[in-house]
């Protein structure tokens, strides 16, 4: 087996553990505060640091592996010393992002939540000064992220969020009672501050330190990040749009969306995170040949992720109210609760391929450093995003906030993908063959799963039922139509 597949089990095994912790930890949150005003806060100022972090955090992951990858080319030293200068600024930015978030937690909480009361903007604030400490951890866990991803070693960071929420749900069951969801929130700090206690020691092992070597060079490279840092701001402000407008709707809103949102990325998550963290080092390796390998990888990588989101797709619009019904429903978390996260669940499921292909196709940009066609692209999303949000949600509610989510989502992989097409000029005319052959099949794999759709005991026994019937007819004619070749496996295994 390859290194590649040897990889992507690893990461996907270790996934799926942390994403049964993380259903447990989004469960038991749905339980003790459901809905609630307390609830809408919590997830309010819980984006506030990952708005941050995600600004800084998701830039050194996508710029640090090239970069890193390119020096130690040159030599360990030059490797060590460039990542300490990057790595130094970026944790002073962070250091000073953090203390931004905590002086003036207040006023943020009045712009990014005009619809909260004055007695939810103060807790707001009180929560978002506990979390604003991660920011800086979670900065120092992105460059131990894309250094040990650099080098294909994914055990530790695949590990550290199964870890962080292990403390999430003791904090939940321990702190919960006492101190409602200022417990929650210390839960999420100490999570944080053990990933980083598991991540640092490699870095730390690395040769990184705190130090800075003002150069010509560290000076092109920090300008280079400037685009990287925007178009993953422009895309967490994609969540914050969701939040700000989902505040002005009924109390509820902001926590159903929330739990939506994170219920529709759990096979994303699972099974094509994995992939995409596996491909993105193959990727720039490949780069440094002729064009042909990479466009080659990027094709079969699309095409991979598309095949294996369609039958979870068919399943989340089919089964959506009952997947919600289960996860959730138990505890504070009733019958309106309920209607408000499904109706969200639904209109993101449906474009769910497409939460993983724009990850996928950001990769491919930063790979061959095209950082500002991605920024560009992340702003045009955006602005759809907030246009069509504010517009749909006056039309239907919490479930046009989400549609509008997902439209801007199918336009955003659409740019992106044309963008790639305009910098390496290729056919897709067979891609795009083999993906009309499974819109049929995906037709019938749906009628199966409608079908089969009767009354069973449990929530969980018609998922279970429907997931079989549409999964199993879903491969079958997969197979049948010869739609995955015995060529495709082939290149996977070896890394093509």
């Amino acid at each position: 087996m390859s290194n590649m597949l040897r990889a992507f089990g690893v990461i996907t095994i270790l996934s799926i553990i942390g994403k049964l912790l993380g259903f447990g930890r989004e469960a038991l949150i749905a339980a003790y505060f459901g809905t609630s005003p307390v609830a809408d806060v919590f997830f309010m100022a819980n984006i506030i640091p990952l708005i941050m972090f995600t600004a800084i955090g998701t830039a050194i992951q996508a710029g640090i592996i090239p970069l890193y990858m390119k020096d130690k080319e040159k030599g360990h030293d030059v490797a060590r010393n460039h990542l300490n200068s990057l790595g130094t600024i970026f944790i002073w930015t962070a250091v000073a992002f953090s203390l931004v978030t905590f002086i003036f937690a207040d006023i943020i909480m009045e712009l990014i939540a005009p619809g909260f009361s004055e007695e939810q903007l103060e807790l707001g604030a009180f929560l978002t000064r506990i979390l604003a400490p991660t920011i800086v951890l979670l900065t120092f866990m992105a460059i131990s992220t894309g250094v040990l991803h650099s080098r294909k070693h994914f055990l530790l960071p695949a590990l550290s969020p199964a870890v962080q929420n292990v403390f999430v749900i003791v904090a939940i069951i321990f702190l919960s009672a006492e101190f409602g969801v200022v417990g929650l929130a210390i839960g999420v700090l100490a999570g944080v501050f053990i990933q980083f206690v598991i991540q640092y020691p490699p870095l730390q092992m690395d040769g990184f330190r705190m130090t800075m070597h003002f150069s010509p060079e560290l000076k092109r490279r920090l300008v280079m990040f400037i685009p990287i840092i925007a178009a993953a701001l422009f895309l967490q402000l994609n969540d914050v749009v969701d939040r700000i407008i989902t505040s002005t709707l009924s109390s509820g809103s902001v926590a159903a969306i929330n739990y939506a949102s994170r219920l529709v990325w759990i096979p994303v998550s699972l099974i094509m995170t994995p992939l995409i963290t596996v491909f993105y080092p193959s990727l720039v390796e490949k780069t440094s040949a002729p064009g042909e390998g990479f466009i080659h990888m990027v094709k079969r990588g699309m095409f991979a992720i598309f095949l294996i989101a369609v039958p979870f797709e068919i399943v989340m619009l089919l089964e959506g109210k009952h997947v919600v019904e289960f996860a959730f429903q138990r505890g504070v978390f009733g019958d309106q609760a309920l209607n408000l996260t499904w109706r969200a669940f639904f209109f993101f499921a449906v474009a769910l391929p497409f939460f993983a292909l724009r990850d996928f196709l950001m990769n491919a940009l930063y790979a061959v450093r095209r950082f500002k066609a991605a920024m560009f692209t992340c702003l045009i999303g955006l602005v759809v995003n907030a246009g069509l949000s504010l517009f749909l949600a006056s039309l239907m509610g919490i479930g046009g906030v989400a549609l509008a989510t997902s439209i801007s989502m199918i336009i955003t992989v659409t740019f992106l993908f044309f963008t790639l097409k305009g910098i390496y000029t290729f056919y897709a005319d067979g891609m795009l063959v083999r993906v009309a052959k499974v819109v049929p099949i995906s037709i019938v794999a749906w009628f199966g799963g409608y079908v089969s759709d009767f009354p069973v005991a449990s929530e969980i026994g018609g998922i279970i039922i429907s997931s079989i019937v549409v999964f199993l007819i879903y491969g079958v004619l997969l197979w049948l139509g010869d739609i995955v070749t015995r060529e495709d496996i082939a290149e996977l295994r070896n890394g093509k």
